[in-house]
C-alpha cells in the first residue's frame, strides 16, 4: 500500500510539474480547469491499472524482483510452521503510521465539518431571493461575497455599484458547478493530508475559478479590475466556497484580466499530458510486484516460496525448470512421488538453506537497516553441483555471503529431460529483514 500511495503523490508531482512550467501562464482558463481536475483523478487512478501489455515493455531481466526468501527477524517461524509472522517491531511501525493517517483523516474530516457548520449559521437570521437558477442570500453587516452551489451570498455593506459586476461573477460559479470541484480537493484532503502537492493543486484550481469567472464579468464591466482593487483587504479563507474579494489571489486576477489572449496553437501544450500519462501506466504495470513484496513480509507461507526461473541460457544442455521431465532433487525430497512435490520440495529446501546458513551478524557489523534486497542468480549443472553463481546486491560483503551460503549447498541431483541429466538455471531473490 505504502508504493500505491509513492506512485500517487509521484504522479501528481508530475502532472503538476507540467502545468507550472507549461500551462498556468496561458489564458486557457477552462482547459486548465479540466486538467486540474483530471490530473488529480488520473494520479490516484493509475497507480491501481496494472496492463500486461506494459508490463512487458521493459525486458523481463531489467524487472526488479522482489524477495522470495526472507533472512533475519523472525527465522525460526518461516521453518517451523506454515506462517512467516513479523516481528513486533515491523508490526508495531506498521500500526503507527496508519494509526496517525487515520488520525490525520479524522481531524480533516472534522475540519471540513466545521467549514460545513460555518456555513450553515451564516445562512440563518438572513433573507433570501430566488431567481432563475441561482438564490441570493443577503449578510447582514458584512462586505463578503461568495457562492456555494447554487447559492450566492453578498453582504449588505457592499457598494451598490459594485453588486451587479459581482453577482454577474458569482453567477459564473453557480453555472459552472465550481463548488464541485472545491469539494472534490477538501476529500483529496482529508484522504492526503499528509502531501502538500494536495494543498497547491487546490490553490490552483481556486485562482483557476478566479479567472474564469473574472473573464466572463468583465465583458460587462469596463472598470471591473479597478473594482477588484478597491477591496484588496484581508478576507479570511473559506475554501469551500468561491470568494470573490481575496487579497492573495487580486494581482493575479488583475494580471490575468489585462493579459493578452494566449494564441489558440497554444493548446497543443495539453498533448504531452498522454505520453506522461503512458509513461504512468508503464510504471504502474511494471511495478505491480512492489505492493505484493511487503504483503509477503508479513504474511508469506514458507510452503509457497519458489525460486523464480533466470533468463534462458543459450547452452543446449540448459532447461527451464518449468519444463523438466525430471526435477532436481535436494537430499531428503526423495520421497515425494509427483513432479509438482519434486519441484515444491526443492525450492523449499534451498529456501530453508539460505535462511539456516545466511550471516545475519552483517546487519550490524555493516550497520544495515530496513530491507535489504539481494539477487542470486545460479546455475545446478549436469553433476548436481552448483556452478555460475552471480549475485547482486547494495554491499561488498553481502554479495560475498549470498555467494558463500549459495556454494554451501549439498550434493544435488541433477534434473533430467528428455532422457539425459541437464543444467538447470535458477534466480533467488532474497530480502535480508533488519529490525
Amino acid at each position: 500500500m505504502e508504493t500505491t500511495f509513492l506512485n500517487i503523490v509521484f504522479f501528481q508531482f508530475c502532472f503538476f510539474l507540467v502545468y507550472e512550467l507549461l500551462l498556468r501562464k496561458e489564458t486557457f482558463f477552462n482547459w486548465n480547469r479540466v486538467y486540474l481536475i483530471a490530473s488529480s483523478i488520473l494520479s490516484i487512478v493509475l497507480p491501481f491499472i496494472k496492463l500486461e501489455l506494459f508490463s512487458r515493455v521493459i525486458p523481463e531481466e531489467y524487472i526488479i524482483k522482489f524477495p522470495t526468501v526472507i533472512i533475519g527477524g523472525n527465522q525460526e517461524k518461516l521453518l517451523g510452521a506454515a506462517h512467516f509472522t513479523a516481528s513486533p517491531l515491523i508490526d508495531e511501525f506498521s500500526f503507527s503510521l496508519n494509526s496517525i493517517w487515520y488520525v490525520g483523516m479524522f481531524f480533516f474530516t472534522i475540519i471540513l465539518l466545521y467549514k460545513f457548520y460555518k456555513l450553515v449559521k451564516l445562512t440563518q437570521n438572513n433573507s433570501f431571493i430566488k431567481k432563475k437558477g441561482y438564490t441570493i442570500a443577503t449578510l447582514k453587516n458584512s462586505e463578503d461575497a461568495f457562492s456555494f452551489f447554487n447559492t450566492i451570498f453578498i453582504g449588505d455593506q457592499l457598494k451598490k455599484e459594485h453588486v451587479e459586476s459581482i453577482l454577474k461573477h458569482e453567477r459564473v460559479h453557480v453555472n459552472e458547478k465550481h463548488t464541485i470541484d472545491l469539494l472534490w480537493f477538501e476529500l483529496l484532503r482529508i484522504v492526503f493530508w499528509f502531501n502538500p502537492l494536495v494543498y497547491l493543486y487546490q490553490n490552483r484550481i481556486t485562482e483557476t475559478h478566479e479567472f474564469i469567472a473574472d473573464k466572463y464579468a468583465s465583458k460587462y464591466q469596463q472598470n471591473y479590475y479597478q473594482s477588484l482593487l478597491s477591496h484588496a483587504f484581508n478576507v479570511a479563507k473559506f475554501s469551500i466556497v468561491n470568494q470573490f474579494y481575496s487579497s492573495s489571489l487580486i494581482k493575479k486576477r488583475i494580471i490575468m484580466l489585462t493579459k493578452e489572449k494566449s494564441n489558440s496553437t497554444l493548446k497543443i501544450k495539453y498533448v504531452i499530458a498522454l505520453p506522461l500519462i503512458m509513461a504512468m501506466l508503464i510504471i504502474a504495470s511494471c511495478g505491480e510486484t512492489y505492493d505484493k513484496a511487503d504483503k509477503d513480509l508479513i504474511e508469506q507461507k514458507a510452503a509457497s516460496i519458489e525460486l523464480k526461473e533466470a533468463p534462458d541460457y543459450t547452452e543446449q544442455t540448459e532447461v527451464s525448470f518449468k519444463i523438466l521431465d525430471e526435477a532436481p532433487i535436494f537430499p531428503g525430497c526423495e520421497n515425494k512421488e509427483t513432479l509438482e512435490e519434486l519441484k515444491k520440495c526443492f525450492s523449499q529446501s534451498i529456501s530453508a538453506h539460505v535462511v539456516q546458513n545466511f550471516n545475519t551478524k552483517l546487519a550490524k557489523e555493516l550497520n544495515l537497516t530496513g530491507k535489504q534486497r539481494i539477487l542470486v542468480a545460479f546455475k545446478v549443472n549436469t553433476q548436481g553441483h552448483v556452478e555460475d553463481v552471480k549475485v547482486t546486491a547494495a554491499h561488498e560483503k553481502l554479495i560475498k555471503e549470498a555467494e558463500r551460503v549459495i556454494s554451501t549447498l549439498p550434493q544435488l541431483t541433477p534434473a533430467r529431460h528428455q532422457g539425459k541429466n541437464v543444467t538447470v538455471p535458477y534466480s533467488l531473490p532474497i530480502i535480508f529483514a533488519v529490525n
